[in-house]
């Protein structure tokens, strides 16, 4: 079916530019005119599903669609009014378009989870089943609160992982354009003066001029190496069987930073599986369901285990318990949940024990990185001067 771009006008004169399919010119001013739009032009694009060049829609785009939709939701608006003003006000054009195609399906007849779910890039399983649970459930509005406030939650812990994760990279690259410049301009004339001494040199001075001179004459591969390595592990990942369970393992047996990564992952589970299961989702297809969001296969695989093991009759805590991946002070919260009948609230409770956890390793890694940093750049120095001077040391040395 062909994608076409409109311009139209809405009832305030309001300008709307936005791309919908249509069979043709005569289908596109049909569904225009449903839209409450009057179209004023148009201009056929190319084949819908071929879009090179889509503006990526973020999680503080995706969590405002939440809260205005559940604002409108629980004001009373009826739900095609509420997407049709929500389509008007938003600024991203993929989401824009989306939204538009979104309304086209929902005055067809279809629900708004089954709109929803022919666009897994914009909305995943995790939105579309807790919107699926709103519908059945009629708690729609709330259900759009809490995606909102866990895309949020998530974006935050996101930037935080990624800040310190940055830091280190950033300092590491200061410390190698730093030592780059000292070993490859400022070490050769001193190591020629030294040599030109004509004394025996120690084994660091012997070091430090094989490794001046690596840099020099080698630029080109220490620069293409990192690229080498990265190519050459992702295409181990995608023909090695096991290799990307391996590499995940290895990942949260970081020391420093893999217990960040591993926290995070199970807070996120953790989030995910409680509001799922407490929007009225089965335990079993809750867990299914969240155990795509952890992006680890090591805990990916872990959780499909519990899952089996509860599917063949299982307790949920037994089967949580002897995976080995949570601690036991989590696992006795999960306990009580389930004898008592409050797992959604022992999920909660647990995704703020993570969330802590999180937070405090987090801050453990930030305090380590400095140190660490100070450490491999005084090394370099040292063993510079060391180098440098001391073979100049002892010749004062010996002539004295």
């Amino acid at each position: 079916m062909p994608l076409f771009a409109y311009t139209a006008v809405n009832q305030t004169g309001q300008s709307i530019k936005g791309e919908i399919e249509a069979n043709n010119r005569k289908d596109l001013e049909l569904k225009v005119s449903k839209l409450g739009l009057d179209l004023i032009q148009v201009k056929e694009r190319r084949l819908a599903g071929i879009k090179l060049f889509e503006q990526k829609v973020g999680r503080e785009e995706l969590a405002q669609f939440c809260f205005y939709l559940e604002q409108l939701v629980k004001g009373g608006v009826p739900l095609i009014e509420g997407l049709t003003d929500l389509r008007d006000s938003v600024d991203n054009k993929s989401l824009r378009q989306v939204t538009g195609i979104v309304i086209q399906e929902v005055e067809s007849g279809s629900t708004l989870s089954n709109a929803l779910r022919k666009y897994p890039k914009y909305f995943d399983d995790v939105f579309v089943a807790l919107i699926s649970a709103g519908e059945e459930s009629g708690e729609l509005g709330r259900v759009l609160n809490a995606l909102g406030e866990t895309i949020t939650w998530t974006d935050e812990m996101v930037k935080k992982t990624r800040k310190v994760f940055m830091g280190p990279l950033f300092a590491l690259g200061v410390m190698m354009c730093a030592a780059w410049f000292l070993l490859a301009w400022v070490v050769p004339p001193l190591t020629e003066v030294i040599t030109s001494l004509g004394q025996t040199l120690p084994p660091a001075t012997l070091a430090l001029i094989a490794t001046s001179n690596f840099i020099q004459d080698e630029w080109r591969l220490i620069l293409g190496f990192p690229v080498v390595v990265f190519v050459i592990i992702k295409i181990v990942i995608r023909t090695v069987p096991g290799a990307d369970y391996f590499i995940d393992r290895m990942k949260i047996r970081l020391p420093v930073f893999g217990a960040v990564i591993e926290k995070m992952v199970l807070s996120r589970f953790s989030n995910t599986f409680g509001m799922l299961y407490s929007s009225g989702v089965s335990v079993v297809e809750a867990l299914r369901i969240a155990e795509e969001t952890l992006g680890n296969i090591f805990l990916k695989r872990a959780m499909s285990n519990i899952t089996n093991e509860i599917v063949n009759g299982k307790a949920m805590s037994i089967a949580f318990q002897e995976s080995g991946v949570f601690p036991p002070l989590v696992m006795r919260m999960m306990k009580l949940g389930e004898t008592t009948g409050g797992v959604d609230s022992a999920m909660r409770q647990i995704k703020e024990y993570y969330d802590k956890d999180t937070k405090e390793a987090i801050g453990k890694a930030q305090a380590a990185i400095g140190p660490i940093m100070m450490v491999m750049i005084a090394s370099l120095l040292i063993w510079i001067i060391l180098a440098v001077y001391g073979p100049l040391y002892d010749l004062v040395s010996a002539v004295k």
